[in-house]
């Protein structure tokens, strides 16, 4: 059995402040001292590898990648596995938000595909996702198998859409969108799977994150940690709770799990 620690960290509003447009140096410092004493730690994202591939210095810390919403994991050399939405799914979805005037990125693994119909959350989104993008407005322009579709819009414009996409499943995010993937697979599915495959012991398994995304994760793991900035019912799922992350939650969680106070 590996008895090695291994954590399993959410990306945005846990390591990724959208306030400062950073993740804190002292974050990476800290990440670095888990991998020099053996503590693997897999990033635990609802982002998929494009929105990823500007911070080498974050990969390079990571044993792997649990990505969007765990449809895919990526280790250091190789694809455990990846679930494709299927081409007619993403077909009809686009239908859907182009019928009712919603905005949409698809994610493939070297491109986003995207229709924006406000120009200055276009821009909001460049600037905060450097990436290859392709400009589209018909369905039949996506030609690469699909990861990942984010939608922009308040969710009571996204929820009706729910019971139509029964082979989907649509992840709420803040106030103004939503991920969607295929039916099945979850952040709590694929790190059972990493597990299974590094044969860790679950005892040294920890969570932390602050979305509804992560409460599968939370189910999954030894310890799970909400970061201060999650909502009531995230930290209801959370054996611990620490401080926000711009008050340098996680932090102070790494530094607990380092100092084997956890």
């Amino acid at each position: 059995m590996n008895n090695n620690k291994v954590i399993f960290i959410d990306y945005d509003g846990t390591l990724y402040s959208r306030k400062n447009n950073k993740i804190y140096e002292e974050v990476y410092e800290l990440l670095e001292k888990c991998k020099k004493n053996n503590i693997d730690v897999f990033l635990s994202t609802g982002r998929t590898m494009l929105y990823l591939q500007n911070d080498s210095r974050l990969i390079s810390l990571l044993k792997g990648v649990v990505g969007a919403n765990g449809t895919f994991v990526k280790l250091e050399d190789k694809y455990l596995y990846n679930n494709f939405i299927n081409k007619e799914e993403v077909y009809k979805f686009f239908d859907y938000t182009k019928e009712h005037d919603l905005s949409i990125t698809c994610f493939a693994k070297d491109k986003a595909y995207v229709r924006f119909l406000d120009m200055n959350q276009y821009e909001g989104f460049k600037y905060y996702n450097p990436m290859k993008m392709v400009e589209i407005n018909n369905k039949e322009e996506i030609i690469d198998d699909i990861e990942l579709i984010c939608l922009y819009a308040p969710y009571e414009q996204i929820k009706p859409a729910i019971p139509l996409f029964p082979n989907l499943q649509i992840y709420k995010w803040g106030a103004s969108g939503a991920d969607v993937i295929v039916k099945g697979p979850s952040k709590g599915s694929a790190i059972k799977e990493v597990i299974k495959y590094f044969d860790y012991n679950i005892d040294n398994t920890y969570g932390i994150g602050d979305g509804i995304n992560d409460i599968e994760m939370f189910k999954t793991v030894k310890y799970s940690i909400a970061m201060g900035n999650a909502s009531d019912e995230i930290k209801a799922h959370a054996l611990k709770i620490t401080d926000s992350l711009d008050n340098r939650g996680v932090e102070k969680v790494l530094l607990e799990i380092l100092d084997g106070k956890m």
